[in-house]
Order: C-alpha cells, then sequence, then structure tokens
C-alpha cells in the first residue's frame, strides 16, 4: 500500500491534517491572508486573533510553528492565529512596533491585550494566553 503526504485543507474555517484516506481535524484555526486589509481583520474581529509577525527566512520564527499550533490547539482554538510577512507587509509590523522577529500580538476587538517577542516555550506561551480565553 502507497501512502499519500499529509497536506492541510480549509473546511469552513477547520482545518484537517490528510494522512492517505484519514482526516485528522485540527483544532486550530488561522486565518489566511484574503484580500481583505489584514487591520481591517484585527480591528473588526470579535474573537481574540494572535498575530504572528513572521519572515519566511527567519529560523526562530520556523521553529515556533508547532508550538503554535499546539498551544493553540490546548487552548481549544479560542484564539485565531493570524500569521503576518513582514517582508510583505512591511506598514503592519512598523506601525505596532515589531523592531525582531519572531513577534506576537494579541488583539481582541482591535485591542492590544497582550505582546511578546522572541522564542517561547509551549509552557510559557499556553500560560500567558490562558487568561485572555
Amino acid at each position: 500500500m502507497q501512502t499519500r503526504p499529509a497536506r492541510f485543507q480549509n473546511l469552513a474555517g477547520i482545518f484537517t491534517l490528510r494522512w492517505g484516506w484519514i482526516n485528522i481535524p485540527l483544532a486550530i484555526s488561522i486565518l489566511r491572508m484574503p484580500k481583505k486589509n489584514p487591520k481591517e481583520i484585527i480591528t473588526q474581529s470579535q474573537d481574540a486573533i494572535l498575530v504572528d509577525f513572521y519572515a519566511d527566512w527567519c529560523s526562530p520564527c520556523q521553529t515556533m510553528n508547532p508550538v503554535l499550533d499546539e498551544s493553540l490547539s490546548e487552548l481549544g482554538g479560542k484564539i485565531k492565529l493570524l500569521k503576518l510577512n513582514v517582508d510583505k507587509h512591511p506598514q503592519l509590523a512598523q506601525q505596532f512596533a515589531v523592531r525582531s522577529i519572531p513577534h506576537y500580538i494579541l488583539f481582541k476587538r482591535g485591542k492590544i491585550l497582550w505582546r511578546k517577542g522572541g522564542i517561547l516555550t509551549k509552557r510559557d506561551l499556553v500560560q500567558q494566553l490562558k487568561g485572555f480565553v
């Protein structure tokens, strides 16, 4: 039997991991950049949104990807993740005073609730975000 590589599918905002013929639901919700302005998404969302300021070339950012996914899954998907590439959106990085990456800012209704830069452990990230869920 030949196995197929894993791939992600977006099904009405719910992500599943597909391995062969098995679908595994993931509890996280990642917002891909639609044609909307990312600032509109941040200001108009009623849900808590964790914005991940990253760059493709940044290895600490890549290191944090599984930590973010696991942490947000542990929180039950109550916080959405918006990934913002600082190379493609330098004006937003500048507006929110992001001077190093990875950098994370938690928003709710357009207001900053929490921010942190650098690498975090899953335990620290979950502990800090639990107060906002």
